[in-house]
């Protein structure tokens, strides 16, 4: 027997995560002239239902494209330790994370992240 789960957490299969992502944590370093410089490393390499956000109006869609700015959402297994500190590294690609929503009770976690190309 399967336990219940909210409706949002069942609308979501496992299977649905299958794309790799790289979660990553900025660990600054110094260059040699001192100066503290952004140094990413790997917090955890995870699986993930990747999804585009959809624009609403053609106004919407027109100032996206003058700024070059990609919206996705990342839905992950649940993991502690995930904050909009971190950033999403996918396709070669880099984003920043804006915001961490739980999804379920510590079930899932959906990323909303933006890169800029």
């Amino acid at each position: 027997m399967e336990k219940p789960t909210s409706g949002i957490a069942q609308a979501i299969r496992i299977g649905e995560l299958d794309r790799q992502i790289v979660l990553q944590t900025n660990t600054p370093t110094r260059s040699a002239s001192g100066a503290l410089v952004d140094s990413w490393a790997t917090f955890v390499n995870c699986w993930a239902k990747v999804e585009e956000m959809n624009v609403g109006s053609g106004e919407e869609e027109a100032r996206k494209k003058q700024t070059a700015v990609a919206r996705f959402f990342f839905t992950i297994r649940f993991r502690s330790g995930v904050t909009t500190l971190l950033r999403v590294s996918y396709k070669g690609l880099f984003f920043d994370i804006k915001s961490v929503s739980e999804i379920g009770r510590k079930q899932f976690l959906r990323l909303e992240a933006e890169a800029r190309q």
